[in-house]
């Protein structure tokens, strides 16, 4: 065959790959994906009806496709691996999908009798509030020869005030039930169409590379948001306005960047940071040259320079992005996103200088790190940090210390709250409901209106879920620890240790950050956090992979 039969050849293979079913469903998932990254955080965080919404429709339409794919290449096994991702068994399913059963549960509808015995204190609730609850239907209304109208409306009318559910709130939970599941569906999606380029060159074979999606763009959308979000939260600190966009009037809530409360712009950069600090560092350029010639001194120097402009061509953008999302952060004046920040920085460093024998990083990978971290330690010498350490000092002044005092009340309440509903609890989203009813003297007198939420995720978990609730968001968790952090001291190529643990160490950057301030009630922020956890585990879906060549 000659060179030219040969290229028409290989364009023909490349035009019918390009327009295969499997391709098409391949690129909507993509491409769906990288619009719910860009939309959800620049659209006020999502928090608004019309935009949860339209990441609910993009969410369950994408796992649709992917259904659709599954279709196509169940009756054409020919087009994919037989060991297809998709067939696989999570732990994580366990404590999501009981935490899913959960809310249904809660919005299912019970007659009194068995509502008194899952939720006496909710029964007793329906009981003191709701006329003519708990009260029997008369025997004239249930007579078959009863055809009258108004004796009909009476019985819908009845039947709605017996049959109550678990949730004092049934909208909201059934609003967040669909959030949740939407959130859900991506991680599904990620986890079972995406791989890297490397991993997809060293560890597929060629005919079994098409039924998986490319992730490195997806990773680029992720730093590029990112990047745009804090480029608004700069301009929005430097002109002074309090205006999203300078259209929105957020002046009530402490707006920063995309978001109405600056709580949750740090929540939300704070789950990217370690992952563009692992994407910036994981360049294998230096590291090659640093590894190969450790002996000559001259001609390490040299080569180093020569590698500087290639990797400031590939990386300049990420490294600046990394600066500015760490700036932006610092301006937010977030005091739990400053803490969980630095949390999130340790936590990285231990995985990069923790390992031993042949899973341990190159030098050049640790003395990146180092003069990151020095770099980032002494410009904040240098840099104005007034406003965390003014948000810090306050504390002690009287405004803040009514806050404090006020947390401090809605938390002792909440607890009450959690004890009258323990296994069940209010409902998700029940909390602003049934909290004038337990707001304490102390906490009317230093605040003329309730708060929506107690400035605690876990304590409001507590509250809207019971104990029961607790138990599958705290395994989840803690599988998700054990199953990355086993994996880890497996996996051998650096590339792919350094992605687990920026996935890792934002991860815990949100948990941390989730015991003073409710980011997990913002829809965007839950939707990155299932999206970084989902990429760690895509990073570590094979434990055997070979060690990079550099």
């Amino acid at each position: 065959m000659t060179h030219t039969s040969y290229d028409l050849h290989k364009n023909i293979r490349y035009m019918k790959f390009k327009t295969s079913p499997i391709n098409i469903c391949n690129k909507i998932i993509e491409y769906g994906l990288i619009f719910l990254v860009i939309f959800t955080p620049l659209a006020f965080g999502s928090v608004h009806p019309w935009a949860y919404s339209i990441m609910e429709c993009v969410s369950f339409s994408l796992m649709i496709v992917w259904f659709i794919k599954l279709m196509i290449l169940s009756i054409n096994p020919k087009n994919g691996d037989h060991k297809s991702p998709a067939t696989s068994f999570n732990l994580l399913f366990i404590p999501l999908v009981l935490f899913l059963g959960l809310l249904l549960l809660q919005i299912t509808p019970f007659t009194p009798e068995t509502l008194k015995y899952l939720s006496p204190n909710t029964y007793d609730l329906y009981k003191l509030t709701l006329p003519c609850y708990d009260t029997p239907i008369p025997s004239n209304f249930i007579d078959s020869s009863n055809h009258h109208l108004s004796s009909k409306s009476q019985i819908l009318n009845l039947k709605s005030k017996i049959f109550r559910s678990l949730s004092i709130y049934p909208y909201l939970t059934k609003t967040m039930f669909l959030q949740l599941l939407s959130c859900c569906c991506i991680y599904l999606v990620i986890t079972n169409n995406f791989r890297f380029e490397r991993i997809l060159r060293r560890h597929y074979k060629n005919e079994n590379q098409n039924i998986y999606i490319n992730g490195d763009r997806f990773i680029k959308a992720i730093i590029y948001t990112g990047f745009i979000a804090s480029v608004l939260g700069l301009l929005q600190y430097f002109s002074g306005t309090e205006k999203i966009y300078w259209l929105r009037d957020a002046s009530y809530a402490s707006p920063f960047g995309p978001y109405i409360n600056r709580n949750h712009f740090a929540g939300y950069i704070n789950l990217s940071i370690p992952l563009v600090l692992a994407v910036v560092i994981s360049d294998q350029k230096i590291s090659s040259i640093f590894y190969h010639q450790k002996g000559n001194i001259r001609l390490l120097t040299k080569n180093i320079i020569v590698a500087i402009d290639p990797w400031i061509r590939n990386n300049g953008f990420k490294f600046f992005s990394l600066v500015l999302m760490i700036s932006c952060l610092f301006l937010s004046a977030s005091r739990g996103g400053f803490l969980s920040f630095w949390i999130s920085i340790a936590v990285f460093s231990i995985l990069i200088f923790a390992g031993k024998g042949r899973t341990i990083f190159h030098i050049p990978t640790k003395i990146i790190l180092i003069i990151f971290i020095s770099i980032l330690f002494f410009t904040l010498l240098w840099s104005d940090l007034r406003p965390v350490t003014s948000r810090f000092s306050k504390l002690i002044d009287y405004a803040e210390t009514i806050e404090i005092d006020y947390r401090t009340l809605a938390y002792i309440d909440a607890w009450k709250m959690a004890r009258d509903f323990p296994f069940f609890g209010v409902g998700l989203g029940g909390f602003e409901i049934l909290y004038f009813k337990y707001r304490s003297v102390g906490a009317a007198k230093v605040a003329t209106t309730a708060y929506s939420s107690t400035h605690s995720d876990y304590l409001q978990l507590l509250t809207d879920t019971g104990w029961l609730g607790c138990l599958a968001v705290f395994t989840f968790i803690t599988l998700f620890l054990l199953i990355v952090i086993v994996k880890y001291t497996k996996v051998e190529d650096p590339f792919i240790k350094l992605l687990a643990a920026g996935g890792l160490s934002g991860f815990i950057s949100m948990c941390c950050h989730s015991f003073v301030d409710f980011n997990m009630q913002i829809p965007a922020n839950v939707l990155h956090l299932f999206i970084i956890i989902a990429i760690t585990q895509t990073s570590l879906r094979n434990e055997n992979y070979k060690k990079a060549m550099v």
